[in-house]
C-alpha cells in the first residue's frame, strides 16, 4: 500500500506468500518476503513490484524478513532451513550459526548489523551480529527471548525484542548490547 492505496500485487495469489519488510531508496521500493513453491517457502525480493531472482532455491523452507538499501546495494536477511542467512545484491553471504533466525538488518557506515535469535537447547536467546560476526548475546538463555528490530545511529546500536519472565513476554530494548529498563511490566504479554 502507498498512502493507503493498494498497489499491484507482488504475486499472483496462486500460492501462499507474505511480504515482511519494505525499504524506499532513490524513489525505488524494495520489498522482501516468501512464496510457497509447492514444497517449501522460497525467500524472495521485489524492486518496484518486479520479482528479482529468488534468494533461495526452494530446497528448504526459507523467508526473507528484512531489507535495507545502502549506497545502492540491497541487503536482505532471513532464514534458509536451519540457518540465519543474509544476502548482498542477491548473493548469499556466509551462513550465520546453525539454529539461528535473522529478523532485521541495518547498514551504518558500511557495517552490516543483523539481529534475531538462536536456540541454546533450553530457550531462544536474543542475538546480534556485526559484519557476520556474532556479538555477545543480549540474553542469558534461561527464558525465551528474541531480537526483532535493529537501528544504528551515531555508532549506537539499538535493538528491540522481548524476553519471557517465565510466564509472560516482556518488551525489551538493548543499547550497545546493554539491557535498558523493560518497556512493559511483565503482567501481560
Amino acid at each position: 500500500w502507498k498512502n493507503g492505496v493498494e498497489q499491484p500485487h507482488l504475486t499472483d495469489g496462486e500460492k501462499s506468500a507474505i511480504a515482511y519488510s519494505i525499504f524506499v531508496y532513490n524513489y525505488n521500493v524494495y520489498i522482501c518476503g516468501r512464496e510457497y513453491n509447492g514444497s517449501n517457502y522460497v525467500a524472495k525480493w521485489w524492486k518496484n513490484g518486479v520479482e528479482q531472482p529468488a534468494l533461495t532455491d526452494g530446497s528448504n523452507n526459507a523467508r526473507a524478513t528484512s531489507i535495507f538499501v545502502y549506497k545502492g546495494d540491497v541487503y536482505v536477511c532471513g532464514i534458509d532451513g536451519n540457518y540465519a542467512k543474509w544476502w548482498i545484491n542477491g548473493e548469499a553471504q556466509p551462513n550465520l550459526p546453525g539454529g539461528t533466525v535473522a529478523h532485521s538488518i541495518f547498514v551504518y557506515n558500511g557495517d552490516i548489523y543483523i539481529c534475531g535469535y538462536g536456540n541454546n537447547g533450553l530457550a531462544y536467546v536474543a542475538k546480534w551480529w556485526k559484519n557476520g560476526v556474532e556479538q555477545p548475546a543480549l540474553t542469558v538463555g534461561s527464558n525465551n527471548a528474541e531480537a526483532h528490530s535493529i537501528f544504528v545511529y551515531n555508532n549506537v546500536v539499538n535493538i528491540c525484542g522481548y524476553e519471557s519472565n517465565g510466564t509472560k513476554d516482556v518488551a525489551k530494548w538493548w543499547k550497545n548490547g546493554v539491557e535498558q529498563p523493560a518497556l512493559t511490566d511483565g503482567t501481560n504479554d
